[in-house]
């Protein structure tokens, strides 16, 4: 299953049966390929190359998940941000499917409940 797929029923799922964490996870757009003039338009607006796939925000932390096929590997660049982020106390997991995303989302959301 290639990671965009992976990705979207992640997303659909956690939107269409965690309805009271609407909008508290999403994905940044920054990895698809672009013209020139596009791509100079969004890094001038911010685009970082390596962010993670899905960010969510839960009671007061952080979490980011790159999504990995059985046989992807990191980027350089999300390597380097993933350190970035977690100097400054964001979660980071890379997550290979469905059923591995939502063992570690619902132990974050029973965890928040404690």
């Amino acid at each position: 299953m290639i990671e965009d797929k992976i990705q979207a029923d992640i997303f659909l799922k956690v939107w269409n049966y965690y309805t009271e964490l609407r909008g508290l996870l999403f994905h940044v757009p920054n990895g698809k390929k672009r013209n020139k003039i596009d791509a100079a338009i969004l890094k001038g607006m911010g685009v970082v190359r390596g962010v993670a796939d899905l960010l969510f925000f839960y009671q007061g932390k952080t979490y980011a998940f790159e999504v990995k096929t059985d046989v992807g590997t990191q980027s350089d660049e999300q390597i380097w941000w993933q350190g970035v982020v977690t100097k400054h106390g964001v979660t980071y997991y890379i997550v290979r499917s469905e059923e591995e995303f939502f063992s570690i989302f619902d132990k974050i959301l029973k965890d928040a409940i404690h």
